[in-house]
């Protein structure tokens, strides 16, 4: 059917069901009228082998579709990729929270959890990872702080 049907095939489950995935959302594409391009079924593929994740096929796409609303090529696109460090990808969780503060700063965890619809567990989690890569500072402490993106 498509171009993932050898790794359906070889019967290794992580591949199987990534390849569904793919094929499922590769069909939604063609639906619509819209070709996938050459550059996302490399794309896929390098995720279907683990090579990348999901998160590095996100930061990928989104790179490209920025390039291309510049005016530049896939090419760029792909050099682009290539340079970002991985412990910087992010996941659309965590730019949700990333978006969500940059415009209220002092918003406390619980406020975050409910406007991401996520407990306020998981806004921990998401602001420690946060934290971790270096992409988001507390100020100031608990009570009176805020919150700095520092990329």
């Amino acid at each position: 059917m498509n171009d993932f049907d050898e790794y359906i095939r070889q019967g290794e489950p992580d591949k199987k069901e990534k390849s569904i995935i793919w094929q499922t959302a590769i069909g939604l594409q063609q639906v619509d009228g819209l070709k996938p391009s050459a550059f996302l079924i490399e794309t896929a593929r390098e995720n279907i082998e683990g090579k990348i994740t999901i998160e590095e096929v996100q930061y990928r796409i989104d790179s490209y579709y920025k390039t291309k609303t510049a005016g530049t090529d896939f090419q760029s696109a792909k050099s682009v990729q290539n340079e970002v460090p991985k412990s910087n990808i992010c996941t659309l969780e965590e730019r949700f929270v990333l978006e969500f503060l940059n415009e209220n700063p002092k918003a406390t965890q619980k406020e975050i959890a409910a406007h991401i619809q996520k407990s306020e567990r998981t806004v921990k989690t998401i602001t420690a990872n946060l934290q971790s890569k270096n992409l988001l500072q507390r100020i100031n402490g608990k009570r009176n702080g805020f919150w700095k993106i520092l990329k």
